[in-house]
């Protein structure tokens, strides 16, 4: 199931948070910003995105339960 969700990691320390939370996951999981497509596993990938931006979050994964976990869990960093 892929929906994503539109997130801002407008701090460094989000970003780590971010990047450490998607790495507990086994499926991919891409960051878009803008004309992009990032790993949102890497805190490289994400750095290179201009973080004063929102940019949409989405677990690339068959099992809903995961993706439902994924996005309450990356809700603390939802756009509001």
């Amino acid at each position: 199931m892929n929906r994503g969700m539109k997130i801002n990691l407008n701090e460094v320390s989000k970003a780590q948070e971010f990047v450490k939370l998607c790495s507990t996951y086994e499926d991919d999981v891409n960051v878009y910003s803008g004309r992009y497509i990032l790993d949102g596993k890497s805190i490289i990938g994400i750095f290179s995105a201009d973080l004063s931006q929102e940019v949409q979050a989405e677990i690339l994964t068959p099992d809903k339960a995961v993706a439902d976990d994924f996005y309450t869990k990356i809700s603390k960093y939802g756009v509001k």
